[in-house]
């Protein structure tokens, strides 16, 4: 695999918590893009690029899928304009709810994520007991998901 630009460190893992109507959606393969939309740069603001790895998780429930990022875009200083256009142009791949989008219509930094090699796993339950809704996983932080 290729390596990342950023230092030499190689693709990442992530643990993306979804809904249980979403995880269904994304592993029948109608949903083709995750969406993160929020108030501030957070996670996975700037920490997800093509080629990464990710275990899909419902929330309040198992891990029960994987995939892999094909493509990612950022945004910053959204407006309530902007976020319009990105419902207008991605829904299609999202499939966000009408409460989703109005719940988003305030958020300042954007995150989309179009999703490949989607596959369903055994579902499996994790140690995880916070409420982030996305994990980079990491050596230390890998439920037993990663090596």
């Amino acid at each position: 695999m290729k390596k990342r630009q950023n230092g030499g460190c190689g693709y990442r893992e992530h643990l993306v918590v979804v809904k249980k109507e979403y995880a269904a959606a994304i592993l029948k393969g109608e949903k083709q893009i995750e969406c993160r939309l929020m108030a501030g740069r957070h996670v996975p603001f700037g920490k997800v690029a093509k080629g990464d790895r990710l275990f899909f998780k419902i929330s309040a429930g198992p891990v029960c899928g994987t995939g892999y990022v094909v493509d990612v875009k950022d945004w910053d200083n959204l407006n309530s304009e902007q976020v319009r256009k990105l419902r207008e142009e991605y829904d299609h791949g999202i499939l966000g709810t009408e409460e989703y989008w109005k719940s988003k219509e305030n958020a300042r930094c954007g995150v989309l994520i179009w999703l490949g090699n989607v596959k369903r796993i055994a579902a499996h339950a994790i140690g995880k007991r916070d409420r982030a809704a996305w994990v980079v996983l990491s050596k230390e932080r890998n439920y037993g998901l990663v090596i």
